[in-house]
């Protein structure tokens, strides 16, 4: 028996059910889709603020523990310089040990503290900046201490390097940090260099400081023992808090892969070498650097005591 033949009007119908019927189906995908969108929009938006809270508590408690550990430290080893070289060997153990825990939050806190700065400007790792410009602007910020102080900065930037593009908050945070410690440290005014050049894919910018002079034992601690503070030696010298900010910055320059050294000029004065990677931070970058900083940390589970053995 065949099928009856459908006349137009009853084709066009069911062919407007069959298209209405997708219709809703498609409106009801839609609604679904919608609603899983602005869940996950919701939740990126909390994690989103959770990151920024995270990212200021870090760097909020890095500032407010940095500049009293530096005190602490300058005042343990003063303290410690002071004791007779026999004698009163209690006084000096105590002191040892607390030198000991304050060096021990140093290296807690410092790659911490490079990351939270870094990670204030997030946009900056997307966009890295030249390093010309990053010193121009850091030096413009810096006009009104540098006329404090009648110090004149010369500036001697290979065409290269002027032109590699850096991290800007990275390079920023160790540069600006190096010139605060000069300004600290420096009796006197008078005139400022910072070279730049390309070395072996790595970006080399130095501050060349004629004024300031630095004891040998002093430079021999910043050089090597900075690299792994693990707390007083028997021959350190006294060490002026000042000094300690170049500690810090060390540390937190190894953290995001660059380095810093130290080196003698006579009676030209001080170099500072910062060794900076010519290339931004990206995303593996940050992740490795707070897995190291991270690690850096004591275990947090606590200690159970041992069984007792049955007599």
């Amino acid at each position: 028996m065949g099928h009856p033949y459908l006349t137009p009007d009853e084709w066009l119908s069911r062919l407007e059910q069959q298209v209405l019927s997708a219709f809703r189906e498609l409106r009801e995908l839609y609604e679904q889709e919608r609603a899983r969108r602005e869940e996950l929009e919701r939740a990126y938006r909390r994690l989103k603020d959770l990151d920024e809270l995270k990212t200021t508590f870090v760097a909020r408690a890095g500032a407010e523990l940095r500049q009293p550990l530096g005190l602490v430290i300058g005042f343990l080893e003063a303290a410690l310089g002071q004791l007779p070289s026999s004698g009163m060997p209690d006084i000096a153990a105590m002191l040892e040990g607390a030198l000991r825990g304050a060096y021990r939050l140093l290296e807690y806190i410092a790659p911490l503290t490079a990351f939270a700065e870094l990670h204030r400007q997030p946009t900056a790792f997307v966009e890295p900046l030249p390093l010309g410009q990053l010193i121009h602007d850091l030096l413009r910020a810096e006009q009104p201490t540098l006329a404090e102080r009648s110090t004149e900065i010369r500036l001697d930037l290979s065409e290269e390097a002027e032109n590699t593009r850096v991290d800007g908050p990275y390079g920023a945070y160790i540069l600006r940090t190096l010139l605060d410690f000069l300004f600290a440290a420096r009796r006197e005014g008078g005139p400022l260099e910072i070279r730049a050049r390309i070395r072996e894919s790595v970006l080399l910018v130095e501050l060349v400081d004629p004024t300031l002079r630095l004891p040998a034992e002093t430079l021999a601690w910043l050089n090597e023992g900075a690299a792994g503070i693990s707390g007083p030696q028997p021959a350190r010298p006294r060490v002026d808090p000042a000094v300690l900010g170049l500690a810090i910055t060390r540390r937190a320059a190894q953290a995001l892969g660059g380095d810093l050294f130290l080196q003698s000029e006579g009676d030209q004065g001080i170099t500072l070498s910062v060794l900076l990677p010519a290339r931004p931070l990206g995303v593996e970058d940050q992740i490795a650097l707070l897995s190291q900083a991270l690690e850096r940390l004591p275990s947090s589970e606590p200690q159970r005591p041992s069984p007792r053995v049955p007599e």
